[in-house]
């Protein structure tokens, strides 16, 4: 795999990569199991325009539907 280094922080990042955005962690907050990271943007990089993929574990959709209200909760 074709590797090109990141524009701020010179990480290593994929070639074919549509976008790099660097982050900067300003801050970890800590909740039982989780962790919530506030980070601010440093460089955000457009390389292509191309489709892009987004993938939700089921776990979390399960959970996400099961929070919703029915929608015909208000009739039941």
């Amino acid at each position: 795999m074709a590797i090109a280094t990141s524009q701020n922080f010179k990480l290593p990042v994929p070639k074919f990569a549509l976008q790099v955005r660097e982050l900067q962690i300003e801050k970890i907050r800590r909740f039982d199991s989780h962790s919530f990271i506030l980070g601010r943007t440093i460089t955000d990089e457009n390389l292509a325009d191309d489709l892009q993929l987004f993938v939700g574990h089921s776990f979390y959709e399960r959970w996400r539907q099961q929070a919703l209200p029915s929608p015909h909760s208000a009739i039941d």
